[in-house]
């Protein structure tokens, strides 16, 4: 089981995370995208929670969240 998390060196305003086994959401807001392990992690900074399913790959940046 793993939950991961990619940063692109050539591109710092996105990252990609993927789910296999272990727990992702994804906290949204008006100014920026969040990622934890659980909820509690992220309630005080995002106000809509997506829960990635198992095997999900998601592409954020600071204003978008495409899911694979």
């Amino acid at each position: 089981a793993y939950a991961i998390a990619v940063l692109d060196r050539d591109d710092p305003t996105s990252f990609v995370v993927a789910r296999c086994g272990s727990p992702i959401v994804i906290g949204l807001n008006e100014t920026a995208n969040y990622v934890a392990s659980d909820l509690l992690a992220l309630h005080k900074v995002a106000k809509e929670f997506i829960y990635l399913e198992e095997n999900d790959i998601a592409v954020l940046s600071c204003d978008s969240v495409k899911i694979y």
